[in-house]
């Protein structure tokens, strides 16, 4: 039985390895040598899966990101043979002259984690003029190279005099179709673009159109399983989807959708000489096909190998303007149907702690181009800048989910304060006309702050708790430097420790306080549960321990203050984004409490991540 497992385990183990060597992490850039006026191009390209569980860029020291990161994925499929990949790209904005190296990314992979190689570029002054400007909006979600037939049709043979060129336009077709040519601004529309093929073909987009006046949301990414059947003209095809999106227009007028141009090359066969080997004799499969179509005049086959460009025909989309009857003063774009509700994150905050204020956006339309609503809070309250998050399905046409917007605030005084109503405008182009939504007024009772507290001070004639540790301290301190001076002078035998009983409670308290805390322990007994809205809880006040615990934050609660504490510390970028997205992410989890298992794991990960960061001093 030993033996049997550890047969069983070897072999799982090799077909792992033999799997994950197939997975390659490449980084590149746009050029070796760029102008410190111009623009470099990184790309950092896996190939063999279509998802990570999590990409790690480089520190770009001294280059700035300009834009990015912008994430591909797809498949390549040539003659049959397909092959997942997935791409981060950034544009960088050199900072400095001189010669530089880009260190390696990193990605996580089924459990295992992948580097890139390093990028050696070298800063000139002035530009080199080949710094390529980031596209305005990037045609993504394409395949290069693309594609192949699923079904054989028999097409690749020739029969004498007949044309290679038209036969390759009668048989490859590429199509961009839209769901409507007249729309609002704001109101989708849905390109599909597909090729349509009856041969064997390896096909490369030359030319992506920049979608320009639109803004680009995909909603699928092609895959293996993109491929099907599909009748042209009472002919079949095999169809494959290079890309499918939804256009929003930001301006009125006529649009253009730009063609889509794929270089294909394809090989045909012409018959050869007759064959002199008898039908029965057999041979290959391609020789019975041969048989099969040409007959026994000739069964050998001359390769011809074709180039050709096949193009989509050019659309335009009349787009309408937003009508000015009607419009409410506080439209700011948002186009399509919705329903709106706010929350408190605490209703009763101490005077000088931060609370927050969430509010829930959901329906379907534009949703992720739409603003943060303005707030106009009491006097004494101060806000900051909000954050956004989309929970929304890109699938379907609208898109359609949540948006979650965070208004962080802090009240200066003690009291009770009525927030006053949140008002949302925004076209119906069902109905074409302007509708408003206004949330209720949230009340909220903020106590004393624990300052400002006359129960926390300590009674007249008495010292403050504080003042009897610092003063056992500072004992503890003077009794070791005299035990530590009489040692030096006469060194003996070191008696044996004596019984925690023999201990001041005060100093077993002091030792007590040293003890490292699981400050993720509740979370992980949630976790097994599986009781997303406990866990979230947990997790978010697990994570606020600790980093109170190691930045010295007091009772506030405040993201502004943990980053700045870590950046002063020297924490790199990314671990401070890291820490800021999983705070957004427990905030937000409180009011959006469905989540899957994946999310939950997701995120204890990361809170590992940052608790290890902490402990072992970690920064970058």
């Amino acid at each position: 039985m030993k033996l049997l497992r550890f047969s069983l385990f070897v072999v799982l183990t090799l077909a792992a390895r033999q799997v994950f060597a197939q997975v390659t992490f490449t980084a590149k850039a746009s050029q070796k040598v760029v102008g410190q006026s111009d623009l470099l191009e990184v790309e950092f390209v896996l190939n063999g899966v279509s998802e990570v569980d999590q990409f790690t860029p480089p520190p770009f020291s001294p280059f700035e990101v300009a834009q990015g990161p912008s994430y591909t994925s797809g498949f390549n499929l040539i003659n049959g043979n397909a092959s997942s990949y997935y791409s981060v790209s950034f544009y960088l904005r050199p900072g400095a002259t001189g010669k530089f190296s880009i260190p390696p990314a990193s990605v996580r992979v089924n459990g295992h984690l992948v580097q890139s190689n390093a990028m050696n570029v070298e800063v000139v002054k002035g530009s080199t003029g080949a710094g390529a400007p980031p596209p305005a909006n990037p045609f993504q979600g394409m395949m290069d190279p693309f594609a192949s037939s699923r079904e054989a049709y028999g097409d690749q043979m020739l029969r004498r005099g007949e044309n290679a060129e038209e036969k390759i336009r009668k048989n490859m077709i590429i199509r961009m179709n839209v769901n409507k040519n007249s729309c609002y601004v704001g109101e989708p529309v849905v390109a599909t673009c597909k090729l349509y093929s009856r041969l064997e073909s390896e096909s490369k987009v030359a030319e992506r159109p920049s979608f320009s006046g639109f803004s680009v949301v995909e909603m699928a990414q092609p895959q293996q399983s993109s491929v099907n059947r599909e009748t042209l003209g009472g002919r079949p095809f095999n169809a494959y989807l290079i890309r499918k999106a939804q256009l929003y227009p930001l301006r009125s007028g006529d649009l253009a959708i730009e063609p889509v141009e794929l270089d294909n090359s394809v090989t045909l066969y012409r018959p050869g000489k007759a064959a002199h080997a008898q039908p029965s004799a057999g041979g290959s499969v391609f020789d019975q096909m041969m048989r099969d179509f040409w007959g026994e005049e000739g069964t050998g086959a001359i390769p011809e190998k074709h180039t050709l460009n096949l193009t989509t025909d050019p659309i335009t989309i009349h787009v309408k303007p937003l009508p000015e009857e009607g419009k409410p003063a506080d439209f700011t774009g948002a186009v399509g149907q919705f329903t709106l509700q706010s929350s408190l994150a605490n209703t009763n905050p101490r005077a000088n702690e931060t609370d927050t204020l969430v509010l829930m956006l959901k329906g379907s339309g534009n949703l992720p181009l739409i603003n943060a609503p303005a707030l106009h809070f009491p006097k004494g309250i101060e806000t900051y800048d909000p954050s956004a998050r989309d929970q929304v399905d890109p699938t379907v046409s609208p898109i359609k989910g949540s948006k979650i917007f965070s208004y962080t605030f802090t009240v200066d005084k003690e009291g009770n304060y009525t927030l006053p109503p949140i008002s949302f405008s925004y076209f119906d182009p069902q109905t074409a006309r302007y509708k408003t939504l206004t949330s209720e007024p949230l009340l909220m009772q903020v106590l004393p702050g624990k300052k400002s507290n006359p129960k926390s001070a300590p009674p007249a004639g008495q010292a403050h708790p504080y003042m009897q540790w610092i003063a056992l301290a500072l004992g503890l301190l003077v009794a070791g430097s005299i035990a530590l001076v009489v040692l030096k002078k006469k060194p003996k035998a070191v008696p044996p420790p004596a019984p925690e009983e023999s201990y001041a409670p005060q100093v077993l308290a002091a030792m007590t306080t040293f003890k490292e805390k699981d400050w993720l322990e509740d979370a992980h007994v949630c976790l097994k549960e599986n009781n997303s809205t406990s866990y979230f809880k947990a997790l978010n006040a697990g994570i606020w321990g600790l980093l109170s615990d190691r930045l010295d934050l007091g009772g506030e609660r405040n993201k502004d203050q943990v980053l700045e504490k870590m950046e002063q510390r020297g924490f790199s970028p990314y671990v401070r984004e890291e820490v800021r997205t999983l705070l957004e992410e427990c905030e937000l989890a409180l009011y959006a409490p469905v989540h899957t298992g994946h999310d939950m794991q997701r995120a204890m990960e990361v809170a590992e991540r940052v608790r290890k960061r902490f402990e072992h001093d970690l920064r970058d």
